[in-house]
């Protein structure tokens, strides 16, 4: 029984893994409309090229503003972009990490990446996090959150 027990176990993590992916997908894909109503809404929502992110961390880390830890933090983050806040018209970054259920690392990556591409940048870096439950009991006040309900089950 043990055995069956943990062979369950493994395929209902897996399961959550998979799910957990997909929901981050849908995510990404629903991204603008996302932003567009979080916070003080977000607009011309553009994601820039890998390349690119990473030759600007590779020169602030020869600059000496970054280190190569917060390069991999910035760069792990589940979505970075560019986008226009709706009542500055500033251009700024928006760092978000999207999980079906928020958490606290959520929270604490994407406020660790945010700061990261900040400096390495000069460029403002709003860390957001995207759920379809966000406790009330989890304390947000250093990112943006989003509630982003999926059509279909997950």
């Amino acid at each position: 029984m043990d055995t069956a027990n943990r062979h369950f176990d493994r395929l209902e993590g897996g399961l959550g893994s998979l799910q957990g992916s997909e929901y981050e997908r849908r995510a990404e894909i629903n991204l603008q409309a996302i932003l567009s109503h979080t916070g003080p809404g977000f607009r011309r929502v553009v994601k820039p090229d890998t390349e690119s992110l990473i030759e600007l961390f590779d020169a602030a880390v020869e600059d000496g503003r970054v280190t190569e830890d917060d390069c991999r933090d910035a760069l792990d983050a589940n979505m970075i972009v560019e986008a226009e806040r709706r009542d500055t018209h500033e251009r700024v970054y928006v760092v978000a990490e999207a999980s079906i259920t928020v958490d606290a690392r959520d929270v604490e990556s994407a406020a660790k990446s945010a700061r990261a591409l900040s400096m390495a940048t000069g460029v403002p870096a709003i860390p957001v996090v995207i759920g379809r439950t966000i406790p009330d009991e989890l304390p947000l006040d250093s990112v943006l959150a989003a509630f982003y309900a999926t059509r279909h089950a997950t």
